[in-house]
């Protein structure tokens, strides 16, 4: 019989039935989990496989690996923005930071700072005339002296077009013409030897370009220079593409934007610090280890940093369909997993799946907050200064944030130390010294205490020492200045005193009221800047630090992700970073076996389909369904740092059984309605359907009623049977029984 006849429910011989439908509903449930498993295979169920991973990052975190020690976030608060100053800061502020960051010990700085515009000197008057202070340079300056910093480059993935009427300069034109001519680099724009009116006249987007045009020409300046630092650096913070890797689909770049170029030409390294998203929801899961810009690879941020901090050559970098290897010095190799994710109608390759430190041990508490997972969990002092003791075992670890404010700290003590000297030394030059409150060696000694002071920065060692000889110095001054007022009043009350004399000594107190003043304030402020020095060489020392935002301000740097819809960008490339120092990351199974689950759990939901009643599948499938959800986040995904699909065989195992339970239904349906026609040819249609609709009415149990009952004989039916055979007796019973019952009727 064919299989047609057999799904149509046809009487099958030999009494195999029973057998024969089961045999027909594996096929169905083989054909179902197939199907599925294509499906899957394609992408249809990756929404409910992307909601099942930020519920697995959330809930199943208590077995995460804990943070590195070795990494801190440097956070912009919003206690910066209050105390400090709105954003943009100076970025003589910023320096300040990167001096102190330095003064700290610090490995390596990674900047999560966008420094892409030049920030016009500021004018500072001093006296009777205006002087500039050039910003970019004293930021580059204190990089440079520094050694170790990333700055940040904002790889664009897709061209973003600036508002209708504004002029636009795509930097590519730009960056091709110096690759075609290398004699432009490196010159001038204006002037003698300028490249300005070159760049101009080469390009026919800017040949008419009026060189006076005001913003026009600094917009085209400054992407000039931006493509002459990219050209500069690429070398040194990038990678060449495999031969074997050129036709990898990497993340594509084509407007970049640089830091200037005093920021840039100090840095140890450019990196990149956009990441978009490529899930429809919007949510940053994976992050584009690598963006390709000219046929040149440039790293993300946090693997930027670890490669500099681990002191990898750019040879001992192994790239690999997407993921990356890094061979250190001492031997160890250390790698992040990429893999490839269709977006759209395209692939793009070397995407790592983001992976959550637990910051705080103890219990399975969602991990639904970005501040639970970068802690710094050293056994060290949490009190720096004389008062410092070891950190007891029922204190909960500290944040490894360090609010920037505190690092500018030093530096705005710096500024009201600086306010202090200069009232001390109005004071000693136009009271004590006139006055005879400091003469001869003490004069000589004031002057050249006085110069080292102005000389060298607050707090380096030479100031400070200089600071100290100052203060034993201001204070004996101070003490002769008490005995030379307390002389003068011994011979007569101030009152009776003549007018010069009594101002004398009116100055004289103010003086050395003033200086003693100062001069303590001055005393504290050395202590402070000393104990918050000490206090951030504790915490920093060898530490990668990453300087980003966690404000909630307008400008803040947020992205969702898995753990949190605004989490600050810094944190996603502090766990880069991090991925790699720990060995901590959870990749994909591969999918030859996920494949194999899929098609395993259609099998289980097509087998309870077929074994089970229609009463206990569901809940056999729904028990196998929590089995496998329970196994792929507490064993897999917490245990082993694996990502297995769940939604693929949660699917295949309920479209299995569901296929199974449909037929059966569908063939029981049939069955019943013949034996309801059958039944009907015997008893009255009216009579079948009140029992169909009833059926409590076919109970067994005795009833009392009342009926009607046709006994009827046939003459000579056993001959006549004889004679007509089985086909032609029963027709001619239904004949006869159809006309009684009609009579009965």
């Amino acid at each position: 019989m064919s299989l047609w006849a057999r799904l149509r429910g046809k009487p099958l011989a030999g009494g195999k039935r029973a057998v024969a439908m089961q045999r027909i509903q594996w096929v169905l449930g083989i054909a179902m989990t197939v199907a599925v498993a294509a499906v899957w295979y394609n992408g249809a169920f990756d929404k409910f496989e992307r909601d099942s991973i930020d519920f697995r990052a959330k809930h199943f975190a208590s077995a995460n690996a804990q943070p590195s020690e070795r990494i801190a976030i440097i956070a912009i608060d919003d206690a910066a923005i209050d105390n400090v100053g709105r954003w943009p800061w100076d970025r003589e502020k910023l320096a300040a930071v990167i001096d102190e960051l330095s003064n700290a010990g610090t490995s390596v700085v990674a900047l999560d700072l966008l420094l892409n515009d030049r920030q016009a000197p500021r004018p500072v008057a001093t006296g009777s005339s205006v002087s500039y202070i050039p910003d970019d340079d004293i930021l580059g300056a204190a990089i440079r002296r520094h050694g170790r910093v990333i700055s940040a480059v904002s790889f664009k993935f897709q061209r973003t077009e600036e508002a209708a009427g504004t002029f636009q300069v795509p930097i590519a034109p730009l960056y091709e013409l110096i690759t075609r001519r290398p004699d432009l680099a490196g010159r001038p724009w204006d002037g003698e030897g300028g490249v300005g009116d070159d760049v101009r006249s080469s390009l026919p987007a800017f040949k008419d370009l009026n060189a006076n045009r005001g913003k026009e020409i600094d917009k085209l300046r400054l992407r000039w220079e931006a493509a002459e630092t990219l050209l500069s650096r690429e070398r040194d913070s990038s990678f060449a593409i495999p031969p074997g890797e050129l036709g990898t689909p990497w993340p594509l770049s084509v407007e970049p934007g640089v830091p200037v170029a005093p920021i840039a030409a100090a840095s140890k390294k450019l990196a990149n610090v956009t990441f978009d998203s490529y899930d429809p929801d919007g949510l940053t899961r994976r992050i584009p280890l690598l963006v390709r810009h000219h046929d040149r690879l440039w790293p993300t941020l946090g693997l930027a940093a670890a490669i500099e901090f681990l002191n990898v050559r750019d040879q001992d970098v192994k790239i690999d369909s997407g993921s990356i290897r890094l061979a250190t010095p001492g031997g160890e190799v250390r790698s992040l997993a990429g893999f490839t994710q269709r977006v759209e109608s395209s692939n793009v390759a070397g995407l790592h799946l983001a992976s959550w430190p637990r910051g705080v041990s103890g219990g399975n508490v969602p991990l639904d907050d970005w501040q639970r997972q970068l802690y710094d969990n050293r056994q060290s002092p949490v009190v720096s200064g004389p008062h410092a003791r070891p950190k007891a075992w029922w204190e909960p670890p500290r944040l490894a944030e360090v609010p920037i404010g505190r690092l500018y700290e030093p530096a705005r003590i710096a500024l009201a130390i600086t306010e202090n000297l200069r009232s001390i030394r109005e004071a000693v030059d136009k009271v004590y010294i006139p006055f005879g409150a400091m003469n001869g060696d003490r004069v000589e000694a004031w002057t050249a205490l006085s110069k080292a002071l102005t000389d060298h920065p607050v707090g380096t060692a030479p100031w400070t020492a200089a600071a100290a000889d100052a203060v034993e110095l201001l204070t004996a001054a101070n003490r002769d200045a008490q005995e030379l007022i307390n002389f003068q009043k011994r011979d007569a009350p101030i009152d009776q005193l003549p007018a010069e004399m009594r101002d004398h000594l009116r100055n004289l107190e103010g003086a050395r009221a003033s200086i003693h003043q100062n001069l303590d304030a001055l005393v504290k402020g050395v202590e402070s800047i000393r104990e918050i020095r000490s206090e951030l060489r504790q915490r920093l020392a060898g530490t990668i630090c990453f300087v980003g935002w966690t404000a909630t301000g307008s400008l803040a740097d947020f992205v969702a992700t898995s753990i949190h819809p605004r989490t600050p960008g810094v944190h996603v490339h502090a766990i880069v970073c991090n991925s790699l120092l720990t060995g901590f990351q959870r990749v994909p199974g591969p999918m030859v076996g996920q494949l194999l689950v899929v098609l395993a759990l259609g099998l289980v939901g097509t087998w309870i389909g077929v074994r089970s009643s229609v009463v206990a599948g569901p809940v056999l499938v729904i028990c196998a369904l929590l089995l496998w959800g329970v196994f792929a986040s507490s064993v897999l995904w917490s245990m082993y740092d694996v990502v297995w699909s769940i939604a693929g065989p949660a699917v295949a195992a309920a479209a299995g059984w569901l296929v199974v339970v449909l037929h059966r239904l569908l063939v029981e349906q049939r069955s019943r309605r013949k034996t309801e026609e059958r039944f009907k040819s015997y008893v009255s249609p009216a009579v079948v359907d009140i029992l169909v609709q009833n059926p409590s009415l076919s109970s067994m149990a005795p009833q009392h009623k009342e009926l009607t009952v046709l006994f009827t004989d046939i003459a000579g039916f056993t001959t006549t049977a004889e004679r007509l055979g089985s086909q032609g007796t029963a027709e001619l019973l239904a004949v006869f029984l159809g006309t009684m019952t009609e009579v009965v009727q």
